[in-house]
């Protein structure tokens, strides 16, 4: 059984493995049931269904009369990204027959066939690939990756570079089981701003959303989740406490923190699988090895606390709520006791030491103010992960991967803004922290015509312009005085409309340097 094993082995041994184990089957049936209870555990979570593209050979992994190649679009090149709970791996599930992607029988060529929850073989590492869209697909028990460098769909150790080895992520356009080819264009899941939630959400306010889509770009949306903005950053897991501060944990298991919005982010100390962060100096996660640990001073230290878990949903520096195999777990003590929580859920989101969210087995929504001791639905159907920004509100994923915006009690599923709310004027901020002057030039039209401003700002000064709602085609562009190296800033708006944007200029005449800023 995979989930015993992480070593490779030749196939030999795999075979004589695989007789001594029904050996023990057959004599232990007790061991046979402590395995499928440690299948069970491997839940998957979020699923979507894709098409994945070779980025050299520009061709669709395949799968037909159980065998796997490369070719167009359609029907055989259409699988499911099954994600694995509390893991960064996914199963590779071909949609038309059911069958799973593997690499159990040869160590060259993969293989479509069926495969149990805890297979290794059947496990595939998606590894981000940095200042890309693209990631290299690797198994998880052979550590060999796909690549197309012979022409053909196989496995093997493959250089950094090689473009045979990295892969497109797109989001299928339809599922039907005709063989017609899509007509549509595919849309990278790779790429921000996408409208299904395939991975993971954080929302500390309702306003502020930060997200990590299926190939780890993280990205942040200011306005309820109308609109994204890609940060730049690949991360495994984000817990978000603000619109500037967030703690993160790449896909090395390393933790990070940013206190500008996610525009720089310092590594700490420690290892870990999940976070979830309280301010800029506390936080809370758990390890690979089940175990708790707590920062108070921004992860320069981390201390272990007592018990063990799967997950944990923090409120404070000594209140934190924890999952273990489905049973729910508190402590108002940072950890030096445990109480079990009524219930069992698979996913927790707490907002106090009383009041929590819940994902139960069967997938329902629930929500308690008493700790457990009663649990009320919000929705029933199947809901993939929740969370609360506040007494009684927050945001659920559904099954369909689509972002919900829920209220303790009811649930809206309509759309994230029922009403929009009337235009309100826009505002540009230019801020100069950079030892030269610069000069700032902006241009619109609105029902006066055409508007021009002319401005100079020295360092520590800066200049904001409210602008009309009816104003359109926004142009800023902000030069640096006599800079050897040109400063070339330009910026466009097709509207005014609840548009809020600051900048920033910094460097020196020989290096200029401008990006955005937090407005708040």
């Amino acid at each position: 059984m995979k989930q015993l094993t992480k070593k490779r082995t030749a196939d030999p041994a795999i075979e004589s493995i695989k007789q001594t184990w029904r050996g023990f089957i057959a004599v232990y049936p007790k061991l046979l049931l402590i395995c499928g209870l440690l299948i069970a555990a491997q839940q998957l979570t979020a699923q979507e269904t894709a098409e994945i593209q070779n980025f050299w050979r520009k061709s669709y992994i395949q799968a037909d009369a159980g065998k796997t190649g490369l070719g167009p679009q359609g029907e055989k090149a259409v699988w499911t990204v099954e994600k694995i709970a509390n893991s960064t791996d996914v199963r590779l599930k071909h949609v038309a027959s059911g069958a799973y992607l593997h690499a159990e029988t040869d160590a060259k060529f993969p293989a479509v066939g069926a495969a149990g929850p805890g297979w290794l073989s059947a496990m595939w590492i998606m590894e981000p690939i940095a200042g890309t869209n693209l990631v290299r697909i690797k198994n998880k028990w052979r550590s060999l990756y796909l690549h197309t460098e012979t022409g053909a769909l196989e496995m093997g150790a493959v250089q950094p570079g090689w473009l045979s080895a990295q892969w497109q992520i797109y989001r299928s356009s339809s599922i039907s089981t005709t063989s017609s080819p899509n007509t549509t264009a595919p849309e990278i899941l790779g790429a921000m701003g996408s409208g299904t939630f395939p991975d993971q959400i954080s929302a500390p306010l309702k306003q502020i959303i930060w997200r990590i889509n299926i190939a780890g770009n993280l990205s942040k949306s200011m306005d309820a989740g109308k609109t994204w903005n890609d940060l730049n950053k690949k991360l495994a897991y984000v817990s978000a406490i603000n619109n500037t501060t967030a703690w993160g944990i790449n896909f090395e298991g390393k933790i990070e923190l940013s206190l500008d919005g996610g525009i720089t982010w310092r590594t700490t100390s420690g290892l870990l699988k999940q976070i979830s962060g309280v301010d800029d100096k506390i936080a809370w996660g758990v390890n690979d090895k089940m175990e708790i640990y707590r920062t108070l001073d921004a992860g320069f230290t981390w201390s272990k606390v007592s018990g063990v878990a799967q997950s944990i949903s923090a409120v404070n520096g000594t209140t934190a709520w924890a999952l273990n195999s489905g049973n729910i777990w508190r402590t108002n003590n940072a950890g030096s006791n445990w109480s079990q929580v009524p219930g069992k859920m698979k996913s927790i989101s707490a907002k106090s030491f009383d009041l929590g969210i819940g994902i139960d087995d069967q997938g329902n929504l629930k929500s308690t103010v008493n700790a457990g001791k009663s649990w009320v639905s919000v929705a029933n159907g199947y809901f993939l992960s929740a969370v609360t920004y506040a007494d009684n509100a927050g945001y659920a994923i559904d099954n369909n991967l689509k972002l919900i915006p829920i209220t303790f009690g009811w649930i809206e599923k309509d759309a994230i803004v029922l009403t929009p709310a009337a235009p309100k004027n826009g505002s540009l901020m230019v801020f100069n922290e950079a030892g030269y002057v610069a000069t700032i030039a902006l241009t619109y039209t609105d029902a006066a015509g055409n508007v021009l401003k002319n401005d100079q700002i020295a360092l520590g000064s800066s200049k904001q312009y409210d602008i009309p709602s009816s104003a359109k085609n926004i142009v800023l562009k902000v030069e640096g005085v006599s800079c050897i190296d040109p400063l070339s800033m330009e910026v466009k708006f097709a509207s005014a409309a609840d548009l809020k944007q600051c900048y920033k200029v910094w460097g020196t005449i020989f290096s200029t340097e401008w990006g955005s800023m937090n407005c708040f």
